[in-house]
């Protein structure tokens, strides 16, 4: 007759469906941050674990302020460690030893199309909206309310997370994995990744080809898809994927121009090595101009010769972009000392441009200003001065006008 009360303390993966049951979601620890001062990153919680822990094992341990970088990076690099998980089983209790198996369970208890869902969003990296969801699972049969059903199951699992805001989903790195390895295993790692480039090449494409305001927004969508987009690049040339290339080089050149430049190259490098000039000579001329762009601040030689040839392949083919294609190829000639290419070009393109696309005419001006102040010191008799401050004026006008912040 006497009625047990109490409150319990359970850590589980899942809801366990209690009427009585309250839940309370435990987030990854916060890592420093790389802007964080010295002080913020001691303060870490990861760090502190991690010092806890390195104490544990060596008790004369000492956070020395010149191991405090090294100690951040470690943990901002600590989701990535599944194999190191695997490494260290043998120390374990047996109940403690596998991540991968606590995993395993979870995904064990899911339904068919929460199966489904889980295994495709391993291409993902960093966090993804609905519409990425979307374009990876364009190859299975599989409605969009379901899909979403699909998402909720995966959160209630603790599979991926819910981004502040509640529109953006995240899978942490030691989950990605092991749905990476089952997608591979079901033979659909190719299918999906070409997927997953394809959405991103379009993403790029249709803010490259905004020319209105519309465009600091689509830029904007496309910046939220940074990880999403650098991921997809390198899959692209580890893999050999030479289809896709140029299709992703060219308007992400644009991008990279206006945020990680060094970044960029590296990126586009990779893309260059996998096109064959003869077998895809579009594709070709898109990736190097899409590298003449991200690399105008560090011009290189060897790209700014081939960037010339890549116009001229433009043109064979009278590609849309053909007069942005000079501008890609001005980009690429900076640094040099001849000046009549870059103003041929220039002239070039001006006459190709259309009246209403603000954002080419505003390159236009803006290169224009810039080469005509060289000129202008080399011979002023050749540049018309108030010409070229009113096309400086009117480049960032318009540059304001479209969200373009970088060149202002």
């Amino acid at each position: 007759d006497h009625q047990l009360k109490g409150s319990f303390l359970v850590t589980s993966r899942q809801p366990l469906g209690l009427a009585t049951e309250v839940m309370v979601g435990v987030p990854p620890l916060e890592v420093p941050d790389d802007a964080d001062d010295l002080a913020a990153t001691g303060r870490s919680p990861s760090v502190e674990l991690f010092v806890e822990r390195a104490r544990a094992g060596r008790s004369e341990f000492s956070l020395a302020e010149g191991l405090l970088p090294v100690v951040a990076h470690i943990c901002r690099r600590l989701d990535d460690q599944l194999r190191l998980l695997r490494q260290v089983r043998s120390q374990r209790e047996r109940r403690h030893q596998s991540l991968e198996a606590v995993v395993g369970w979870s995904v064990d208890q899911l339904s068919p199309d929460g199966r489904e869902v889980f295994d495709r969003l391993s291409v993902m990296a960093g966090s993804f909206g609905l519409d990425g969801l979307e374009a990876v699972l364009a190859g299975c049969d599989l409605a969009t309310i379901d899909a979403l059903d699909a998402i909720d199951e995966l959160n209630s699992a603790s599979l991926i997370s819910v981004e502040p805001g509640g529109s953006r989903f995240r899978m942490l790195e030691p989950v990605r994995q092991f749905a990476a390895a089952e997608l591979a295993a079901r033979g659909l790692e190719l299918e999906t990744r070409r997927a997953h480039a394809r959405w991103l090449a379009g993403l790029a494409a249709d803010a490259h080809a905004r020319r209105d305001e519309s465009r600091a927004r689509a830029r904007a969508r496309l910046d939220a898809e940074a990880d999403q987009l650098l991921s997809a690049m390198t899959w692209v040339a580890d893999a050999g994927q030479s289809d896709l290339a140029g299709a992703l080089a060219y308007p992400t050149g644009w991008w990279f121009l206006t945020s990680d430049a060094r970044l960029g190259e590296r990126v586009l490098r990779g893309l260059v090595d996998i096109v064959d000039r003869d077998a895809d000579p579009l594709g070709w001329a898109s990736v190097i101009l899409g590298l003449g762009i991200a690399t105008s601040a560090h011009p290189r030689s060897e790209v700014a010769d081939r960037s010339l040839e890549a116009v001229a392949i433009f043109d064979d083919y009278d590609h849309p972009e053909r007069a942005l294609a000079r501008l890609a190829a001005v980009f690429a000639q900076s640094g040099r000392p001849d000046i009549e290419l870059p103003l041929r070009l220039l002239g070039e393109a001006e006459r190709m441009i259309s009246s209403d696309d603000r954002f080419a005419r505003a390159i236009i001006d803006l290169a224009t200003m810039a080469i005509g102040s060289v000129v202008h010191v080399l011979d002023p008799d050749r540049i018309d001065v108030d010409d070229t401050v009113q096309r400086g004026h009117r480049a960032i006008a318009a540059f304001r006008q479209l969200g373009e912040t970088w060149a202002l």
